[in-house]
């Protein structure tokens, strides 16, 4: 599945965050990144003609960006405001955007268990987020569930290498929270590492098949290891 991460951020490369998160998708993914601050910043626009025509080369859009004030930065409303300007373009977005799945990767400095009616932030990141879904239900898009990073400058490096397996996962398959999925992700990559040369063939290719096959047997439990692991505190 083709794949797009359009980053709604001013100034990416100001931002630690979204480096991180460029710089693993770049590395091990094939998914294509568009970032609005920087093609803003040349063209001072966005033609719907243009958007257009890049979306409908994808299956998988996924938007990116920090939270500012409880909503995107305005790079996103922007993108939003000029690539569909009207109701007169609804033929012409229609047939690009009916059956696509359409994510959201959000990125706050708070942390996540801060999201919540009764305390902290007041407000979900599911309600925040419902823009998204009302638009992606408009278009009768397939809207995949979140994925939110809270306070990533405070991970330590064990949870740093997590959050990397957890991004992949989340853009190759549109999975949240599932061990089967970020399984398939760890064996994807170890395979890129056999093909690439750094694992031996002959030696490994045995074991490397051992340890799937015990993965598979003990998805459940390792899946609600990783569900209790996951959890904030």
């Amino acid at each position: 599945m083709r794949t797009l991460v359009i980053i709604g951020h001013p100034e990416v490369d100001d931002s630690q965050s979204h480096q991180f998160l460029l710089q693993t998708g770049q590395a091990m993914t094939d998914v294509t990144y568009f970032d609005l601050g920087a093609y803003y910043q040349e063209q001072q626009k966005f033609d719907p003609e243009i958007e257009r025509n890049r979306l409908k080369e994808f299956d998988r859009i996924i938007f990116q960006f920090q939270l500012y004030w409880y909503q995107a930065p305005a790079i996103l409303k922007a993108w939003f405001d000029q690539a569909f300007p009207n109701a007169y373009q609804i033929d012409l977005w229609r047939p690009i955007l009916v059956g696509k799945e359409m994510g959201t990767v959000v990125l706050s400095g708070t942390k996540l268990s801060a999201y919540r009616t009764d305390s902290g932030q007041r407000a979900t990141l599911s309600e925040l987020l419902s823009p998204y879904r009302a638009f992606a239900h408009y278009w009768q898009m397939t809207y995949l569930p979140y994925f939110a990073v809270g306070q990533l400058a405070a991970k330590n490096p064990t949870q740093q290498w997590r959050l990397m397996f957890d991004y992949v996962t989340y853009l190759e398959t549109g999975r949240v929270g599932s061990f089967r999925a970020l399984q398939q992700t760890i064996l994807s990559q170890l395979g890129k590492l056999i093909d690439q040369g750094f694992i031996e063939q002959e030696t490994d290719a045995l074991e490397l098949d051992l340890f799937y096959q015990q993965l598979v047997q003990q998805a459940d439990l390792l899946e609600e290891l990783y569900r209790l692991e996951g959890e904030e505190v």
